[in-house]
């Protein structure tokens, strides 16, 4: 293949790779952890295309993968990626009090988490309001007693949402409720959060004790 349409397929191809690795990352919500992975794989890159004779001293069965910038990037971002995923947990857990809720927390504590899980923005967002909307419903509105507990859960493919709590169970209509029935009606609000909630989620359980939230992602 002469070289000239080797160099357009190449350049082809990169634009492609490049956009699409673009749309993830800005896609997902990252931590420090992430960043630098990112940040790694950038840099080998550029650095072996920079400086191609940087690793001219390794071994020769291994001059095609050192001296290959995108080979190198993507080992290298493999290798990390591996590394910073031990001790990631699927599921954690945090408990707030009833009498006096700290829901900034509890959106730290998601973001948090969606950064350690690599989660998409958009179902981040999603979990961020159904969650602070639950706690608001249930503290104002279930009579919860003694401290609440809210715990996520990932798999890849599912974001979950545990809240369990002592008191009224939730409701999650299919409608709104009307402009009667919110100014005239104790159930009124209620069933407005439980509605928003419905809007929010994919999936919506009752536990023992409390409510599972679950998000596809």
């Amino acid at each position: 293949m002469p070289k000239p349409v080797m160099a357009a397929a190449m350049l082809f191809t990169s634009a492609f790779i490049m956009i699409s690795g673009i749309q993830i990352i800005t896609t997902r919500v990252l931590d420090s952890r992430r960043t630098l992975v990112i940040g790694m794989g950038i840099s080998t890159f550029f650095g072996v295309t920079v400086y191609p004779s940087a690793f001219s001293g390794a071994p020769h069965w291994a001059q095609p993968i050192v001296t290959t910038p995108l080979v190198l990037a993507t080992l290298v971002a493999l290798a990390l990626n591996l590394v910073f995923r031990i001790g990631i947990k699927k599921r954690v857990t945090m408990t707030i009090d009833a009498q006096s809720p700290a829901l900034r927390d509890v959106t730290a504590f998601i973001e948090r988490c969606a950064g350690v899980w690599g989660a998409r923005r958009d179902v981040t967002n999603r979990v961020e309001f159904a969650v602070q909307q639950s706690l608001e419903a249930i503290i104002a509105y279930c009579d919860a007693k003694g401290p609440i507990e809210i715990e996520l859960s990932f798999d890849e493919f599912v974001i979950g949402a545990d809240i369990t709590y002592d008191g009224k169970s939730m409701e999650f209509p299919t409608e709104a409720p009307g402009k009667e029935e919110l100014f005239e009606s104790e159930q009124g609000y209620p069933r407005l959060a439980g509605f928003l909630i419905r809007q929010h989620t994919d999936r919506r359980l009752q536990i023992k004790g409390g409510v599972r939230l679950l998000f596809d992602h």
